[in-house]
């Protein structure tokens, strides 16, 4: 396994020990919660962009 894939697991593994994730959050539920990021942060631009040419 690609030592990045085993570190990423290990994140998510210590964050549900934590309780800072449920039980059942895996890999591909951090992709889809970059995806979500990766869009408020493109919206939020979009906005301030109108904003200030507005």
């Amino acid at each position: 396994m690609h030592r990045g894939v085993q570190r990423l697991l290990e994140l998510i593994d210590r964050a549900k020990a934590t309780g800072h994730r449920r039980d059942d959050f895996t890999s591909r539920d951090l992709v889809v919660q970059q995806k979500i990021v990766a869009d408020d942060s493109n919206a939020v631009q979009i906005a301030v962009s109108d904003h200030v040419s507005g």
